[in-house]
């Protein structure tokens, strides 16, 4: 009696939530991946300014590029924020890998710090130099060796995750160390000395934002919230930058002065510097990433070419 009394009300049912329109379903939350790194604080500033619709996009905080890399690869996350040359090294395994928004050139920033007694490079020699198992600290140690005319032989190489540089460095494990601020304020602050920085090679270290083909179609809507929230991020950074600066330095667990003299070695990239870099006909990232790639197949980071336009998605910033 009582499964004949409430079958028709069930099949009424059934009929209702299956008409196109009737579901409160909403779209999937974009999943977005970085690594601790000033230049991606912007990110993290649009989160707590709610610059974005509730549960429509969320920023996920990675202890390194490596993990960032490995849950973009197994389709946890939908965006990664990466430097240009790892993201060259997705696009070589993932070719629907997509670039589609630039964050920060690196200009000074990146570097090799060495122990307060060591002078020059050369003094190097025989000596351990810490690095993050990643590509753009494999690139930042290869163009180190190469402008002081070093090779790799003459080296010890300590591969160690960021989160282990400061304490590494303060014991003298090592004696140079392929690391990026935050950790480079602390280690000047133990009487490091920079020998070496992305200021030395302008414009080669730059960061992205990658996404896959397929979020590019199912996800666009999300995709140009993200990077107009970037640019929003930045308004607020430019218009009232010492309270922003109180907002994100707690994160990177640095002063809001220290994120500031920080900052002066990142360049954020603005709508318009993106547009120049993504989606003029001649790109300027064409031109880095060739010279990039280039450096990447003579130092083996990479077997054969794998960039090309293809790997370009323009369209979320030439907007507005």
């Amino acid at each position: 009696m009582f499964s004949l009394f409430y079958k028709p009300i069930f099949l009424l049912l059934i009929v209702i939530f299956s008409l196109p329109g009737c579901t409160s379903e909403q779209p999937s939350t974009l999943k977005v991946g970085t690594n601790v790194w000033p230049g991606y604080e912007p990110l993290y500033l649009a989160r707590e300014s709610d610059l974005w619709e509730s549960g429509r996009i969320s920023i996920i905080e990675y202890n390194s590029a490596s993990e960032v890399l490995r849950a973009f690869r197994s389709g946890s996350l939908d965006v990664a924020a990466l430097t240009l040359d790892e993201a060259i090294s997705l696009i070589a395994d993932r070719p629907d890998t997509r670039i589609f928004m630039g964050t920060d050139f690196s200009a000074g920033a990146d570097v090799v710090i060495v122990q307060p007694d060591i002078e020059v490079a050369e003094a190097l020699r025989g000596k351990s130099i810490g690095v993050e198992s990643t590509a753009v600290g494999a690139y930042m140690l290869a163009r180190f060796l190469e402008v002081n005319q070093l090779i790799l032989s003459d080296i010890n190489i300590v591969f160690m995750a960021v989160d282990r540089h400061a304490q590494a460095f303060a014991q003298r494990e090592i004696d140079a160390v392929v690391t990026f601020e935050p950790v480079k304020t602390q280690l000047l602050k133990q009487g490091g000395r920079t020998l070496f920085s992305s200021n030395d090679i302008p414009g080669e270290v730059l960061d992205v934002l990658v996404t896959r083909q397929d979020i590019v179609e199912e996800k666009a809507k999300q995709l140009q919230a993200l990077t107009d929230g970037w640019f929003q991020s930045l308004s607020i950074i430019k218009e009232h930058r010492e309270v922003a600066l109180l907002k994100m330095a707690p994160r990177l667990g640095v002063t809001s002065k220290e994120l500031d003299i920080a900052m002066q070695g990142i360049k954020l990239l603005s709508r318009e510097d993106n547009q120049r870099l993504l989606a003029s006909r001649s790109a300027s990232i064409n031109e880095t990433a060739i010279k990039i790639e280039k450096l990447m197949l003579s130092n083996g980071l990479l077997a054969k070419p794998v960039f090309d336009e293809g790997h370009i998605s323009s369209q979320f910033v030439d907007t507005k």
